[in-house]
């Protein structure tokens, strides 16, 4: 039987989603899945939300919690990372901080990743490969928590552990073709290694839903500038309109 150790299961969006993804897969059915986080509340929350979501769906996962990370993963065969060292307030405290000194949204990068939050929780996760090294060494781990690409990085030069990140942020361009109006059957989308995601698309667009992004066909949006997508150290968002 296949056993899964979700580490920093207390988020309930994205912890949620992974037990409803299993349960929908077909080979995964009747797999073990062991949720792990330090926060007991937000872990109980969740626990009761996988076991009816489980049984709803037929699923007949075999589902544990606990609050050590060892228990969860002995005898694991994936291990999932989403934990986040210090948790949202943390994070989110630091961010705050940098802001007053004209940081945006964190220091040296939007989404953390060169931030105060993202050292620390590269540490967090050379601390969980470690772990994963000396327990259940054969298994893979799924690094889902920032910075993905730096954390895979330090941990597939520091451990022996076999490591592959997991970004689902792309899933974003579904909300910004709602906003500008687009439907899903004409956009199409490119998302590189650095987990930087472009968007094209092609039809009319509904000016009054965009709201004024688009000022001209071929508008860039995330980062203000024109850039093609891969040439661009941010996010870039191209839209083909119809005028």
């Amino acid at each position: 039987m296949v056993k899964i150790a979700i580490i920093g299961a207390g988020s309930s969006v994205f912890s949620s989603r992974v037990v409803m993804d299993l349960a929908l897969t077909p080979g995964l059915r009747s797999c073990s899945v062991a949720l792990m986080d330090v926060d007991e509340h937000r872990l109980d929350v969740i626990h009761r939300l996988a076991v009816r979501a489980s049984n709803e769906l037929g699923a007949d996962l075999n589902i544990t919690k606990t609050l050590e990370r060892a228990e969860a993963l002995e005898g694991a065969d994936f291990v999932i990372n989403t934990a986040l060292n210090g948790g949202h307030d943390w994070h989110e405290a630091q961010r705050n901080l940098f802001e007053k000194h004209g940081y945006y949204r964190g220091a040296g990068s939007v989404d953390g990743d060169a931030s105060l939050a993202g050292m620390g929780n590269m540490l967090l996760m050379l601390d969980i490969a470690r772990s994963v090294e000396r327990i259940c060494p054969d298994a893979w781990m799924i690094q889902s928590s920032n910075p993905v690409f730096e954390g895979c990085t330090l941990v597939a030069r520091e451990t022996g552990v076999k490591i592959v990140g997991l970004c689902h942020g792309h899933y974003g361009y579904r909300g910004v073709a709602n906003v500008l109006g687009l439907s899903l059957e004409h956009v199409s989308v490119r998302v590189s290694l650095q987990r930087r995601g472009c968007l094209s698309a092609s039809g009319s667009v509904d000016r009054d839903k965009g709201g004024g992004i688009l000022a001209k066909p071929q508008t860039s949006i995330f980062g203000g500038s024109d850039v093609p997508c891969g040439d661009s150290p941010v996010q870039v968002v191209r839209v083909h309109a119809d005028r």
